[in-house]
């Protein structure tokens, strides 16, 4: 039922456009972590996603599920996508896996302290500085996101994972949880820290679908 739901919001979010003006997508589904709890329906998220899209005539699609998520791939395919498309083109990216938090990279830029980020397969927590390349956080979504917007692209960016909407907050669900970072990291990239300057309301033509979840604490 989700994955439909899921679906169906992708395409119904679209922006209007005009005949012109193309489509494209980035993909990306995870299920099996090295290091980590499995998940189950990532994948399959991804490929119906996949499915629905070519379905619907777009058909410069990337997508990357379990060990191809790796940061540089969807990093490299994302730059691709915004030099491919022009201004009223959109970039549809959607993600299903696990997401976690960490403390804040610049400090005072989150209310509640925290960085969300997008945690891929070769991210392993207990040598957090060591795999850090492999998640991408909070505020380099942001500034991937001004580098369509500073071509005119529309960008709808659709994510399944714990505290998916801080990249928002969450709501109790699913268990199977990436537990928090404690430890401060070191910056992955240098769009880790300029891009703590953006938020939401900087952007004219970025929508942000996002189904987030986490365990609710115990009642004594």
């Amino acid at each position: 039922m989700f994955r439909r739901i899921l679906m169906a919001a992708t395409l119904s979010a679209l922006p209007l456009q005009d005949a012109a003006a193309e489509t494209y997508a980035l993909v990306v589904g995870v299920d099996m972590y090295p290091f980590e709890s499995n998940l189950d329906g990532a994948v399959k998220d991804a490929e119906d996603v996949a499915a629905a899209l070519d379905k619907a005539g777009i058909t410069n699609v990337a997508k990357f599920v379990n060990e191809a998520a790796s940061k540089d791939a969807i990093r490299t395919a994302w730059t691709e996508l915004v030099e491919k498309a022009v201004k009223d083109d959109t970039i549809i990216f959607t993600y299903a896996g696990h997401g976690s938090q960490m403390p804040e990279l610049v400090a005072g830029d989150e209310e509640d302290g925290l960085d969300e980020f997008l945690q891929l397969p070769g991210f392993d927590r207990a040598r957090a500085a060591e795999t850090d390349h492999e998640i991408i956080v909070d505020n380099e979504m942001n500034a991937w996101f001004a580098e369509a917007e500073a071509k005119g692209i529309r960008v709808l960016f659709v994510s399944d994972s714990c505290h998916s909407g801080g990249m928002s907050r969450s709501f109790s669900g699913k268990t199977r949880l990436a537990p928090a970072v404690t430890v401060k990291l070191p910056a992955p990239s240098e769009q880790a820290i300029s891009g703590a300057k953006l938020r939401e309301r900087d952007f004219r033509d970025v929508t942000v679908l996002a189904a987030s979840w986490k365990a609710s604490p115990r009642r004594k």
